[in-house]
């Protein structure tokens, strides 16, 4: 077996092999990460750094406020709720 690969596939997903174990799509926090981005980062523009601080909070108290997303975002590919 390589370094960082599976020569299977991921139990209950239909993976190719030759997809490598420390790929971003299998780290639940870069998931969760592109879903933060894209819901509350995309096209915009802090004029400082305490807001960007103050939209980093509200996007992680967001996310904790709703279990069920993050759970979902945690979730391998191929396992999805």
């Amino acid at each position: 077996m390589r370094h960082g690969t599976n020569e299977r596939a991921l139990p209950g997903t239909s993976l190719s092999p030759s997809i490598s174990l420390y790929s971003p799509d299998f780290n639940p926090i870069e998931r969760i990460w592109l879903i933060m981005k894209a819901e509350h980062f995309a096209n915009i523009h802090c004029k400082n750094r305490a807001a960007l601080i103050e939209r980093a909070d509200h996007a992680l108290c967001e996310l904790m406020d709703n279990p069920t997303k993050v759970a979902s975002a945690a979730t391998p590919i191929g396992n999805e709720l």
